[in-house]
């Protein structure tokens, strides 16, 4: 059966209730791509923040040679995250003036005085990045990380750099947790809206499809009576109804008159 020769009273809520489905899904879609957006430079925003404030106080621990201080300032950052993620940090490396590894929290994994581009392919592409760099923050996204890359400058020298690594999909959670709550509020204005769509659409198409099955009856006999007040409004349809309603009238008194 082809769905366009439906009745009215099926046609006109089914029409009405997917064009607020498609239209909330839509406007859902579209708003869920900003807040991504949104999240990721916000997150990164709060994680720059962070590295520009241990950044101060690694200029003493790399002037000084001090490697423990280094460490103890690195590392509180990574215990209190371990407990709260706030910002996904999962490493960071402090590199020398020479992009050797000054220090890092995962000792294993990078181990002290090795280059950086001996650390895995992303780091030698941020080694190159670093050889022209000026002193500028960067931000690279490789080998399923995001590194956040801060020099350690002061007085114009530059004593070292901090990277702070981040998952790629570091957003993610906070991300998850927006995408439930905008699915959860557009599921219940959808529950809110379809029912009201369904009667709306019946409430017009049922008066019209009353005034259709009276007029197929003009071939065989007389039509019976609309119901009453079967759409008491003064619109386009109603005034139709009415003239409908004042033709059947008028025809009874003639026929009384004959």
């Amino acid at each position: 059966m082809n769905l366009l020769d439906l009745s009215l009273r099926h046609k006109l809520p089914l029409w009405g209730g997917l064009l607020i489905v498609i239209t909330a899904l839509a406007l859902t879609g579209s708003n869920m791509l900003q807040v991504r957006e949104s999240i990721k430079k916000n997150m990164l925003v709060r994680s720059e923040i962070l590295g520009r404030s241990l950044v101060r106080t690694l200029y003493s621990a790399l002037s000084q040679d001090d490697v423990w201080r280094a460490y103890e300032i690195v590392s509180f950052p990574i215990n209190v995250e371990a407990r709260n993620p706030s910002f996904q940090l999962r490493d960071m490396i402090v590199l020398d003036d020479e992009n050797q590894v000054f220090i890092s929290t995962q000792p294993k994994r990078y181990p002290l005085q090795m280059k950086l581009a001996e650390l895995g392919p992303e780091f030698r592409e941020l080694s190159s990045r670093l050889a022209r760099n000026d002193g500028r923050m960067l931000v690279q996204e490789s080998g399923g990380h995001i590194l956040l890359v801060i020099p350690v400058v002061a007085e114009g020298m530059t004593l070292g750099t901090l990277i702070l690594l981040h998952p790629s999909d570091y957003y993610r959670t906070s991300f998850d947790r927006v995408v439930w709550r905008n699915a959860w509020t557009t599921l219940i204005v959808l529950l809110v809206l379809l029912p009201i769509t369904w009667l709306w659409g019946r409430r017009i198409a049922s008066p019209l499809a009353h005034l259709t099955d009276r007029m197929g009856e003009l071939a065989q006999r007389l039509p019976s009576p609309l119901p009453d007040r079967v759409y008491p409004h003064a619109d386009e349809l109603g005034r139709l109804l009415q003239v409908r309603s004042e033709e059947r009238r008028v025809g009874k008194e003639c026929r009384s008159r004959w």
